[in-house]
């Protein structure tokens, strides 16, 4: 067996963690006898005014190192009229609860009450109440001397000493039976329940941590409230045949001179109601006090306390999170989470303790050991732990698993593998594809080496196995060529290959796996690429052509209305001229036109080449007439420069010349010929129409 432990803190480690305090006797005893913590008026019948000195016993365990410690405070049986702090069963209650780490005081109260008198059996159940508190105070006050933990104290009584525990605990001052102020016989004023014995502690009411009732009882179970200072946990024990204090509703010696009592069986059922924790333990057959006679009725009462007081002693148990599974050899990492106040042991069977910190522990499982446990224990700083319990299931990892391969023409590789026992099995190909397959067949859609990985998951673990696979699949060489003027684009569309070299017929020559090429010159040239890998290459070729995108040129020849065009164009095979007059387009190189008149004309050259590319010029040509108007006239009519344009004037056409000093000169078109040179308003009539036109002539 392998066997690991470790603390965050320090400690003494037993029973393979801590000691377990409260459980287990682990001290001696010590006695601090005759302590007196206060003095009252007693009972008496007398009315004098005279204090009882009250005294108690404290027991303490010896070695116990706490400074302030789980405190159990003890009254006596007698109804009130007999006992003391050494009842007959205190040897067994001392050697029980001391070993365990709890102090034990055990208090005198006053006695003695009127027998005939129920009133005057309320005022010593009262009394019975100041002196418990009183004795608390006492204990408060003095913490320190005494290592009294003042928040961790449980009362503990036995018939009338379980009656002084229950109204301590559930009666309230506003509470109080009226017949504590006084009743005949008995006139006196008992006071507040917390303003008699002494004035320790600031007089303030001790709340206990738990109260042990055994065969005790209440006058009223409504003093139970449902508020927080009630709400203190109980655990009660009663015979189920007790004649002297009832199991239930009855009066006390079922003699109805006194009030009537509400049993154990009453109060657990008021407590339930109300959502209180507590525990009632039968004890069937049994009468009043039957540990005085029969002792068995201690260790059942011991073998019930124990864990119920434990419980409110020890820290909120840690917590463990992970697989309850593994593999034998493996290191697993748990998660944990606890209280930081506390002290953390950390116990491992089968298994050996790597590492820990506040959030995590790492254990390395046996190579062996079908079984293995965790143990986290936290202790508080009362001594008392928790634990939690992590068993983990160890196996082997799957046998016989292995990564075997075949391939044909390198194109498909299959693989297998032996199982044992697996659950799962995982393949990895290492191109992005897996599969949870058994046999698979896998083909890759490229060359080269990957590294395969197989997962083989049992009940309890994994293992993997890894592989480098060599894919030797030949090259697939293609390419798509597109061109653009001088540029050759390349989409390469090779399969399987790591290497390109190619050849442009110009030439030229590239290894780049998307090449990009410019040409020279225009032509048809031979494109080829090698593709190749480690194993084998492939070639493939392809014609293209390359034909320039033409460059748009031309000059004019002008002679006034007379004008020749020249292509000077580059790489062009369609050429479009546009003149800027008319819709007429024309696609010759050299073109001769006559304009219809001057002015300004944008001329236009598109040129196109095989592929469809083309280039575009324009340019303005400026057409004016230099010649004598003057001597211009032909049979059709005369030509005359009107608004700086050459027309020609129709004769005959109804016309009116004005001079320049607005004089009429002339009637008709042809009186132009007895005009003196110089410059003429003419007004003609649009033929057909009637409106005027006004244009300026000059001869």
């Amino acid at each position: 067996m392998i066997f690991a432990m470790a603390c965050i803190m320090p400690w003494i480690a037993q029973s393979q963690c801590f000691p377990k305090q409260y459980i287990d006797p682990l001290y001696g005893v010590s006695q601090n006898a005759a302590i007196q913590y206060g003095a009252a008026d007693p009972y008496d019948i007398l009315g004098l005014s005279i204090n009882q000195n009250l005294f108690l016993d404290l027991y303490i365990p010896v070695g116990d190192t706490l400074s302030h410690r789980p405190t159990i405070v003890f009254a006596f049986g007698g109804g009130f009229v007999i006992g003391s702090r050494n009842q007959p069963d205190l040897p067994r209650l001392r050697d029980y609860y001391v070993p365990r780490g709890y102090n034990l005081a055990t208090i005198d109260y006053r006695l003695g009450f009127n027998v005939t008198s129920g009133g005057s059996a309320l005022r010593a159940v009262y009394r019975g109440v100041q002196d418990m508190r009183a004795a608390l105070r006492f204990l408060a006050e003095n913490c320190d001397q005494y290592a009294i933990d003042t928040n961790h104290i449980v009362l503990m009584g036995s018939s009338a000493g379980s009656f002084i525990g229950l109204h301590h605990a559930y009666m309230d001052e506003n509470e109080r039976p009226a017949e504590t102020y006084g009743i005949p016989g008995e006139n006196q004023d008992l006071g507040c329940a917390d303003c008699s014995g002494n004035n320790s502690y600031n007089n303030q009411y001790i709340r206990p941590m738990a109260v042990i009732n055994r065969w005790g009882a209440m006058g009223d179970t409504n003093w139970i409230e449902p508020t927080l200072r009630d709400s203190i946990p109980l655990i009660s024990f009663h015979g189920t045949n007790d004649n002297v204090v009832p199991f239930g509703t009855e009066y006390p010696f079922s003699i109805p001179l006194f009030p009537p009592v509400y049993g154990s069986s009453v109060i657990h059922q008021r407590l339930e109601n109300l959502g209180v924790h507590n525990q009632f333990i039968p004890l069937e057959g049994a009468g009043h006090e039957p540990e005085l006679l029969q002792p068995r009725w201690d260790d059942t009462i011991f073998k019930y306390t124990t864990p119920f007081l434990y419980d409110m002693l020890k820290p909120d148990a840690p917590e463990i999170t992970g697989t309850a599974t593994a593999c034998q050899g493996d290191t697993v990492e748990y998660p944990i989470s606890y209280d930081l106040s506390t002290e953390l042991c950390v116990e491992v069977s089968e298994g050996i303790l790597l590492s820990q910190d506040s959030n995590s522990i790492q254990i390395r499982w046996s190579d062996t050991a079908s079984t293995g446990e965790i143990i986290l224990a936290a202790r508080n700083d009362l001594l008392a732990y928790d634990s939690t319990v992590l068993s983990v299931s160890l196996g082997p990892l799957p046998q016989g698993g292995g990564i075997t391969y075949t391939s044909e023409d390198g194109l498909f590789l299959f693989f297998s593998n032996i199982q044992d026992s697996i659950s799962h099995s995982a393949w990895n190909f290492g191109d992005n594809d897996s599969c949870g397959c058994i046999n698979p067949a896998h083909q890759y859609q490229d060359t080269g080496r990957y590294e395969v990985n197989l997962t083989l998951t049992n009940d309890y673990c994994s293992i993997q196995y890894d592989s480098i696979i060599v894919s030797n699949l030949c090259p697939v060489a293609g390419f798509n060529a597109t061109t653009a003027d001088s540029s050759l684009y390349i989409q390469n569309q090779t399969q399987f290959a790591d290497q390109w070299t190619w050849s442009y017929g110009d030439g030229s020559i590239d290894s780049a796996q998307v090449p990009l090429h410019t040409y020279q010159d225009e032509g048809d040239y031979l494109v080829q690429i090698i593709a190749s890998n480690d194993f084998c290459n492939d070639t493939i070729s392809q014609w293209i052509t390359i034909d320039f995108c033409p460059i748009t040129d031309f000059t004019a020849s002008i002679n006034e209305l007379e004008v020749t065009l020249q292509s000077t164009s580059l790489y062009a095979d369609v050429l479009f001229w546009s003149p800027g007059f008319g819709d007429e387009v024309f696609g010759s190189e050299t073109l001769d036109l006559t304009f219809p008149d001057t002015g300004i004309y944008t001329v236009q050259l598109i040129a196109y080449n095989s592929q469809g590319c083309s280039d575009t010029m324009q340019q303005n040509l400026q057409l004016a007439i230099t010649t004598d108007l003057s001597h211009s006239i032909t049979t059709e009519g005369r030509a005359v420069l009107l608004d700086q344009q050459r027309v020609l004037i129709q004769e005959n056409a109804p016309a009116i010349w004005v001079s320049i000093d607005g004089k009429k000169v002339g009637s008709k078109l042809e009186d132009f010929y007895q005009l003196s040179p110089g410059i003429y308003l003419l007004i003609q009539k649009i033929n057909g129409t009637s409106i005027n036109t006004q244009r300026v002539a000059k001869f």
